[in-house]
């Protein structure tokens, strides 16, 4: 009997501890999604804007592809944060926390 309790102890200290581990890695998960949603509606909001300015002379045309050619910098970037993101979230497959992850 003894050694059932230690076992059924010894088992939910494993599960305690495999959760933490989810829950940390859940939690930075969420972190980085609004950051990186903030960072694409930001990009977003600049390509809007460039779209619609209508520019009169030549340095505004010229500042204009310079800052798009910057944002496609950034973009291109961004691919490793988006990686990283794509990585966390494997982590998080086959855990309780699947279903919030698919949602993200």
């Amino acid at each position: 009997m003894t050694e059932n309790f230690n076992t059924l102890f010894i088992d939910v200290k494993k599960q305690r501890e495999q959760m933490n581990k989810v829950m940390t890695v859940f939690r930075d998960f969420k972190e980085e999604t609004e950051r990186l949603s903030d960072w694409l509606q930001q990009a977003d909001i600049n390509i809007k804007a460039s779209k619609t300015s209508l520019l009169s002379t030549i340095e505004e045309k010229e500042k204009a592809v310079r800052d798009m050619n910057d944002l496609n910098k950034r973009l291109i970037g961004g691919k490793k944060d988006f990686d990283k993101y794509a990585a966390m979230a494997l982590q998080m497959k086959g855990t309780c926390l699947e279903s919030n992850v698919n949602s993200q």
